[in-house]
């Protein structure tokens, strides 16, 4: 993918206003991909592996370009892991961590083919005394 965003403005004549790239390759059980956003101010590197029918793992890397702040540049690089593992036909699990010490996971159950619930969690795992934990119920109903 390619993404080009020009236009003429007022007094400013031609203006890029975005220019991202990405690559990836599909190898049937497995994908890969770069991609470039913020005007490559950003980029993005990530895996999907289907290891087999039940099981699914990836892995994803954040950068971010910094200013030369030091302080910054300590959160340049986010690396998240995570899998989701059908327990059957109509339940799975998802699990979740990433480098800022996030730990998520979510349980999903189909009822029949138009009721599925899911409930979810992430947690701080670096700050347990913090107020930023999520919990959430979803309950899906298809016409």
């Amino acid at each position: 993918e390619v993404e080009l965003d020009t236009g003429v403005r007022a007094g400013t004549g031609l203006n890029w206003n975005k220019y991202n790239v990405g690559l990836g390759y599909d190898g049937g059980d497995f994908r890969v991909g770069v991609t470039s956003s913020k005007k490559f101010g950003a980029f993005t590197g990530a895996y999907y592996q289907k290891v087999n029918s039940d099981t699914k793992v990836a892995a994803k890397a954040d950068y971010t370009v910094q200013s030369g702040d030091k302080k910054a540049a300590g959160n340049a690089v986010t690396v998240a892991v995570g899998g989701s593992y059908a327990l059957s036909a109509d339940t799975t699990v998802n699990g979740m961590f990433n480098s800022k010490g996030q730990v998520s996971g979510s349980y999903t159950q189909a009822f029949n083919k138009s009721v599925t619930l899911t409930a979810a969690a992430q947690v701080n795992a670096m700050d347990l005394g913090a107020d930023d934990h999520k919990f959430g119920l979803n309950l899906k109903f298809k016409a």
